[in-house]
C-alpha cells in the first residue's frame, strides 16, 4: 500500500481545498486536483494516492511561462517534510520495480519553488 497523507494534511499544506473527482470515494482513492501559489509561481498538482500517480505543473505568475510540468506514475511514499507559514516542502519516493536503486524528489513550493531529484544506490 502507497504511503501517501490524508487530505487535510495537503490542505494544510497547500492552504486550499481539493477539486474531488468523485466526494463519494475516500481520498485515498480519489483523484484531486489542487491549485495554488506563493509569492511568484502558480501551481497544480493532481493526485491519486492508491495508484501512486502524482503530477505537477509549476508557472510563473507574471509571464504564465511554463517553469516545470512532472508526471510520476509509482511513487511509493510522499512524505510533507515541512509545513509552516513561511514554509512548504514535500518529498516523494519511488522504488518499485528497482532492486539497485531508488529515486527521491523534493519540491519546495514555498517561499519559492524548487525542484531536486536524486536516484539513490540501495544494493
Amino acid at each position: 500500500m502507497n504511503c501517501f497523507p490524508d487530505e487535510l494534511d495537503f490542505e494544510a499544506l497547500f492552504c486550499v481545498e481539493p477539486t474531488r473527482l468523485d466526494k463519494d470515494c475516500p481520498f485515498y482513492y480519489d483523484e484531486s486536483t489542487f491549485r495554488f501559489e506563493n509569492q511568484t509561481e502558480s501551481f497544480f498538482v493532481k493526485m491519486t494516492p492508491s495508484y501512486g500517480e502524482f503530477l505537477l505543473e509549476v508557472k510563473s505568475k507574471t509571464s504564465n511561462e511554463l517553469l516545470a510540468y512532472q508526471s510520476f506514475k509509482t511513487v511509493d511514499k510522499l512524505e510533507i517534510v515541512t509545513d509552516t507559514a513561511d514554509a512548504a516542502k514535500i518529498l516523494l519516493t519511488m522504488e518499485k520495480d528497482r532492486d539497485l536503486y531508488m529515486t527521491t524528489v523534493e519540491i519546495t513550493f514555498k517561499p519559492r519553488f524548487c525542484f531536486i531529484m536524486k536516484e539513490h544506490f540501495v544494493g
